[in-house]
């Protein structure tokens, strides 16, 4: 428990209905909870409860505890999300890119029970806030006055509020580390049976880490296919490098001008041995035999 004290209590219902319902007549009635449906994305059928009967008793759904009291910057949570690019399970191979988004609630947050139901205060995801007339885009790449920044513009930001931004980024990636090591048996023994090279499985990830008050790190959730839509500048600097870091790490080149030299295939160059070097243990050498 204390190696992976970054989840926040977590069950998924009904299948663990009588623990999770255990724990809410020992816990009191002044608790928060907030509610996912599985496998859905774009903060769609996401809210926050804190009476048992709000809670579907006949769906899937997973429950996680609220985490609430979030750290805020003008009056507002958010949530980071880290892009993570596991490049090779077995051996396992992972990167964290070094820039991500930081989504703000459009609206102030509340601790009352009376606000619970405003999507606005209390999720963060851009699909939900959009729709808020008091939602302001980022037009600019550095710019720290919208509902949507840039990593890097977080760590400045705490930085010269003198906090521990290198102990925060430290703690964050030791979450990845382990997340993605809990999954490391299950992923590898399907990859075996069902995938005929091992460097054919390889995903991106899209981390959402939530900052408590104390600057304590914690894993909301880990989503496969984060969306890279690119809705704003800041989008397009952040997702454009994201990809094009992503394939050159995959093994697929991708050119440097907007024109492709037609001597050399992206397949021959992948082979150059400044590539080889920077990507150390991964498998290129086999991944571009079989290719050509």
């Amino acid at each position: 428990k204390k190696e992976y004290d970054f989840i926040p209590l977590t069950y998924c219902l009904p299948s663990e209905w009588k623990t999770f319902k255990r724990y809410w007549d020992e816990s009191g009635h002044k608790q928060k909870w907030i509610i996912k449906p599985p496998a859905s994305a774009r903060g769609i059928g996401i809210k926050v409860i804190h009476k048992l009967n709000q809670i579907p008793r006949k769906r899937n759904i997973i429950i996680q505890r609220y985490l609430s009291s979030p750290y805020l910057i003008n009056g507002r949570k958010f949530d980071l999300r880290i892009y993570v690019y596991v490049s090779s399970y077995d051996p396992l191979c992972i990167y964290m890119y070094d820039n991500g988004l930081v989504r703000f609630a459009s609206s102030k947050y509340s601790h009352s029970s009376k606000s619970l139901s405003n999507r606005y205060v209390h999720l963060t995801n851009y699909s939900v806030n959009k729709f808020n007339d008091a939602y302001i885009k980022n037009e600019d790449e550095a710019g720290t006055e919208s509902h949507k920044w840039g990593l890097k513009a977080l760590w400045q930001y705490l930085q010269v509020a003198g906090q521990d931004v290198e102990g925060i980024k430290t703690k964050i990636k030791n979450i990845v580390i382990k997340t993605i090591i809990a999954s490391v048996p299950t992923v590898t023994s399907l990859s075996k049976s069902h995938c005929k090279y091992r460097h054919t499985c390889h995903e991106l990830f899209g981390f959402d880490i939530f900052l408590d008050q104390h600057l304590k790190p914690w894993i909301i959730e880990v989503n496969i296919s984060p969306s890279l839509h690119t809705s704003a500048p800041l989008d397009k600097h952040i997702k454009y490098g994201l990809v094009k870091d992503l394939f050159n790490t995959a093994g697929f080149l991708v050119p440097q001008t907007p024109t492709r030299s037609r001597s050399h295939s992206p397949l021959e160059q992948v082979l150059t041995r400044e590539l080889v070097l920077q990507l150390g243990e991964m498998l290129l050498l086999g991944q571009a035999g079989e290719l050509q």
